[in-house]
C-alpha cells in the first residue's frame, strides 16, 4: 500500500507544481506593465512627381525611441479632383 500512496503523492506534487508555476506565469502576465506609446515624429516634407507625373508626398520619420521601427510599402491612393481618372499619392 505504501507503494501506491508513494505514486499518489508524487502525481499529487507534480500537479500543485504544474497549477503554481501557471499561476505564477498568469500573474506575472497580468501584472506586467503595458509599453507605452512609441515616440515617433512623422513630418511632411513635400509633393514630387514620379515619371509617369503621379503626384507623390514624402515624409521623414525620425525614430525618438530605442526600438525598433519598421516601415514597408508606405502606400496611400487619393482621387485627385484636378485631374479627372488619374490619381495622386
Amino acid at each position: 500500500m505504501t507503494h501506491r500512496t508513494d505514486a499518489t503523492f508524487k502525481i499529487l506534487g507534480r500537479i500543485v507544481i504544474i497549477i503554481a508555476a501557471l499561476f505564477t506565469l498568469g500573474a506575472w502576465v497580468a501584472f506586467h506593465p503595458f509599453p507605452g506609446r512609441p515616440k515617433v515624429s512623422i513630418t511632411f516634407l513635400g509633393y514630387t512627381n514620379d515619371t509617369t507625373d503621379a503626384r507623390l508626398a514624402t515624409f521623414a520619420i525620425t525614430n525618438l525611441n530605442n526600438s525598433t521601427i519598421l516601415i514597408y510599402q508606405p502606400l496611400i491612393e487619393m482621387t485627385n479632383p484636378a485631374r479627372t481618372g488619374r490619381f495622386g499619392i
